[in-house]
């Protein structure tokens, strides 16, 4: 079994190395190795959320945070939600990925993003204010 596991961290080095990060394999392997060195600080955690969201709202000062959960959804470290102007969701999108991604390999923080474009969330608001 212990050679099955370190065949899979081997094969998942290898996708890092080919560019395929967001493959399962590079997934797992970061995971094993950020909980491997077993540092963990909820103060960390909470400076890359600001990171983060100070990052989007320079790109797009109108931006709207409407959740941060710690823990986030299942595995994750963190979830923010965050609603964007509709011209801005690509850029927004792209730029907050990298840093969350860098934080991933760097320090092992696992962070999802949400993030939706203005009118697709006043349109579920909508909707939601109506069956209430």
């Amino acid at each position: 079994m212990l050679e099955r596991a370190k065949e899979f961290l081997q094969v998942a080095e290898l996708a890092m190395e080919k560019g395929l990060h967001n493959g399962c394999a590079a997934n797992c392997y970061y995971e094993q190795m950020s909980r491997r060195n077993g540092r963990f600080s909820k103060r960390r955690l909470q400076q890359h959320i600001s990171e983060l969201t100070s990052i989007a709202k320079n790109l797009a000062p109108d931006i709207e945070i409407t959740e941060v959960l710690i823990p986030g959804y299942e595995d994750l470290d963190a979830w923010i939600d965050i609603v964007v102007p509709d011209e801005m969701e690509e850029i927004v999108s792209e730029t907050l990925s990298q840093r969350r991604y860098e934080i991933f390999t760097e320090e092992g923080y696992d962070i999802g993003l949400g993030i939706t474009e203005r009118s697709q969330y006043e349109a579920v608001q909508s909707k939601l204010s109506v069956t209430v």
